[in-house]
């Protein structure tokens, strides 16, 4: 990465431009000149301003420190050469937040660089973190060397001086087992190890209740066999006695067919006898048959004497007839 020109309303600086040529560049200049501004204003662009940070004894922000004398808000441009390509950053206000807006285009183009953003900036160009840039390749007017508790800082120092691993800061790991052991030694409410323990509980519970079901589910399977038996059994009686009745139907039907054939025959013969003798007698001539007939029958005992006189007198003329 090589810097080419850095413009700058920071602090004392106005709207100044700093142009650098390849190589070393030595700024001389007379105390209040801006040489510490401008290595701020360097430290800025790269990693923001942290607005956490707050005014105490001895010590003022950034934020307070570098507010511009003019009023102005705060804001810089980096025109810079990386991979080849010359890229320019800006920062600027984004509403009270000095510095909170932020951009990363191609130089000339205004294409974004993908992948460098605010919080990502420094560590895509300079390869390390704030911490460790604030204590290598930065010394500003009022930092110091000390080794505090970064753990960026204390890996890159362990890399330095072990051969083993990089990525492990002791604070980090004293500060993750502090954070375990108060997740598991602290009260009831909140514990990990009662937690666990009440979770433990759960888990028997629904153990429990999980066998009770499944003592249900076998007992509702051997049930449902037993039902599907008898389910079978009544479906074969059902088709059995669904045979039964048809057959009794079919044996019906054909005795009512040859019946009814019987019938038809001697209705055939009814009809012929009739159409032998005639047309059959209206109501009242069959009345009027009747009371003739009971006539006749009332004269069948004088037919009947009548019949014997004749037979004797016929014997009497024939002896008449011999004598």
């Amino acid at each position: 990465m090589k810097i080419k020109t850095m413009t700058a309303t920071f602090g004392k600086l106005q709207g100044e431009r700093l142009t650098l040529e390849p190589g070393l560049n030595v700024i001389t200049a007379p105390n209040e000149g801006g040489k510490s501004t401008w290595c701020a204003f360097l430290k800025a662009m790269f990693y923001g301003i942290d607005t956490r940070d707050r005014d105490r004894k001895g010590h003022l922000a950034d934020k307070n420190r570098y507010q511009p004398w003019s009023g102005a808000p705060m804001e810089g441009e980096i025109t810079l050469e990386w991979q080849g390509q010359d890229i320019t950053i800006r920062r600027g206000p984004r509403g009270n937040v000095p510095f909170g807006s932020f951009s990363a285009v191609y130089t000339g183009t205004e294409e974004p660089v993908p992948g460098l953003t605010a919080d990502t900036c420094g560590q895509m160009l300079l390869g390390v973190g704030r911490e460790v840039y604030e204590r290598s390749a930065f010394i500003g007017q009022s930092g110091t060397l000390a080794i505090r508790s970064a753990p960026e800082l204390e890996a890159r120092i362990a890399a330095l001086v072990s051969s083993g691993e990089e990525d492990v800061s002791y604070s980090q790991v004293e500060r993750q087992l502090k954070e375990w052991l108060n997740r598991r030694k602290v009260n009831k409410s909140v514990g990990r190890i009662p937690q666990l323990e009440e979770e433990q509980a759960e888990l028997a519970r629904s153990a429990g209740e999980l066998s009770q079901l499944n003592d249900q589910l076998n007992q509702l399977e051997g049930e449902r066999a037993q039902a599907f038996r008898k389910h079978a059994f009544c479906t074969r009686q059902l088709a059995l006695h669904k045979a039964i009745a048809q057959r009794k139907l079919d044996l019906q039907y054909t005795q009512a067919r040859t019946d009814e054939a019987q019938a038809q025959a001697q209705l055939n013969a009814l009809l012929s006898e009739q159409a032998r003798f005639g047309p059959i007698p209206s109501r009242d001539a069959l009345k009027r048959a009747q009371g003739e007939l009971a006539f006749l029958k009332a004269l069948e005992p004088e037919i009947r004497q009548g019949q014997e006189e004749l037979a004797l007198a016929q014997q009497a003329l024939e002896r008449a007839r011999q004598a």
